[in-house]
């Protein structure tokens, strides 16, 4: 995995506050949305299995300032924050 510090320190010097958000992938959700698909538009289940086995949370003492995981809710999204 490629690392976040460049991203991260070049926000860093351009004087931002820099926050990490992440979507934990909802695997069989996508494999239902992608098996009403046709065409191009479907992609093979294991793709979908394969990029959601290589994601990799972010974690605060990458150097974040904030780290948030965003979860999916019946009214909207819920925002919780990981520390340490």
């Amino acid at each position: 995995m490629p690392s976040r510090a460049p991203l991260i320190a070049a926000a860093r010097a351009a004087g931002f506050r820099v926050i990490a958000c992440f979507f934990p992938p909802d695997v069989p959700q996508a494999l239902l949305r992608n098996a009403g698909r046709s065409g191009k538009a479907r992609v093979p289940d294991q793709a979908i299995h394969g990029t959601a086995a290589k994601l990799v949370p972010p974690r605060s003492d990458e150097g974040f300032d904030a780290v948030y995981v965003v979860h999916g809710a019946p009214d909207g999204y819920s925002l919780e924050e990981i520390g340490d």
